[in-house]
C-alpha cells in the first residue's frame, strides 16, 4: 500500500480521553497507524460502538485499505458498512444504495 497516500481516521471517545489526553484540536492532527500517517478527521460521541454487540469494541476507524496491486485480495468477509444519510433521509433510504456498492465489491 502506498505510504505517500492520505489515509483519514475517526477514533473514539475513549481514545480521544486516553491517547490524546482531551486535545480539543484533535481533528486535522496527524499521527501514525499500523506505521503510515494518518489524518484524524474526527471523534465519536461517548459511547458509540460500531459494529454493534461486539465484545472488544474498535476504537478507531478507517476505511478499508484495499492494494491496487491486488484488488481481488480482500481478506475476510466480515466487513460492516456505516454511512450517513442526507439530511432528512430517514429509515431505509440509503439501504438500496448500500446493498449495491455491496454487490460490486463480491
Amino acid at each position: 500500500m502506498s505510504p505517500e497516500r492520505k489515509w483519514f481516521a475517526d477514533i473514539s471517545y475513549g481514545t480521544w480521553q486516553s491517547v490524546f489526553a482531551w486535545d480539543p484540536n484533535i481533528v486535522g492532527r496527524e499521527t501514525y497507524l499500523d506505521g503510515l500517517k494518518c489524518i484524524i478527521i474526527g471523534v465519536m460521541p461517548k459511547g458509540f460502538q460500531f459494529a454493534p454487540g461486539e465484545q472488544e469494541p474498535a476504537q478507531i476507524w478507517t476505511a478499508l485499505r484495499l492494494d491496487p496491486a491486488n484488488p481481488g485480495n480482500r481478506g475476510g468477509h466480515n466487513y460492516y458498512l456505516l454511512g450517513r444519510l442526507k439530511p432528512r433521509r430517514y429509515g431505509g433510504a440509503g439501504s438500496g444504495r448500500a446493498s449495491r456498492a455491496g454487490a460490486e465489491l463480491w
